[in-house]
């Protein structure tokens, strides 16, 4: 079972490697040092892995992979693909318009609105949106 410090003291070798954790969760470290947690699952036969995220700065803890680990199992189990759920909710949030942007684009929509006003308008979100 790995712990924090053993995954600090993970050294990269020349080839991809992997260490075990427990309920089939691993990570796998690839010769430029980067530790990635997986899982290796199957449905109908077909079998898929699922990355969780880097370890790391920047990148998720041990507890946050397990946590990820159960809600994949929990889908699982409910039929469903987590790889091909994780990557619809990737391009849900890439192709998802934030409220600044929406905010520019309806003000360069507004013809009658001078520039003065549409500053205005911009400072008011900016304020309110922070």
């Amino acid at each position: 079972m790995l712990t924090e410090t053993k995954l600090r003291n993970l050294k990269a070798n020349d080839k991809l490697f992997k260490v075990n954790d427990r309920d089939g969760l691993y990570v796998a470290v690839t010769p430029a040092w980067a530790i990635s947690f997986r899982y290796n699952y199957s449905i109908n036969g077909r079998q898929e892995t699922i990355t969780f995220g880097r370890y790391g700065v920047g990148g998720i803890t041990l507890s946050e992979a397990r946590e990820q680990l159960g809600e994949a199992k929990k889908m699982i189990s409910a039929g469903k693909w987590p790889a091909k759920e994780k990557a619809r909710d990737k391009a849900r949030v890439k192709g998802a318009e934030t409220f600044g942007a929406w905010t520019e684009k309806w003000l360069r929509g507004q013809r009658r609105l001078r520039a003065g006003q549409a500053m205005y308008c911009r400072r008011a979100m900016a304020r309110t949106y922070q």
